[in-house]
């Protein structure tokens, strides 16, 4: 966050978007950074999940992120929100 927080000052019209580690935890301080938007991979859909086959975990992980991410942007990127809750 402490990156995309320089990089954003530096470069304040530009949109910057997060990939790699982004968790439920830290993707609010990336907005809080100036992120526009997070990409999120291994957070929502393990490895361990699909060797299973628990497919459906998937979907409430997503849902959580929607909910984090809605929550982050209405409060640090209000006008530039790309989720609607």
């Amino acid at each position: 966050a402490a990156y995309v927080r320089t990089l954003h000052g530096q470069y304040p019209g530009v949109n910057f978007i997060v990939s790699g580690g982004v968790t439920l935890e830290n993707c609010p301080e990336y907005f809080h950074a100036g992120a526009c938007a997070v990409g999120v991979g291994s957070a929502i859909a393990d490895s361990e999940s699909i060797g299973l086959g628990e497919f459906r975990i998937f979907k409430e992980r997503a849902k959580r992120f929607r909910k984090v991410i809605a929550e982050a942007q209405a409060r640090w990127r209000p006008e530039r929100s790309l989720l609607e809750a």
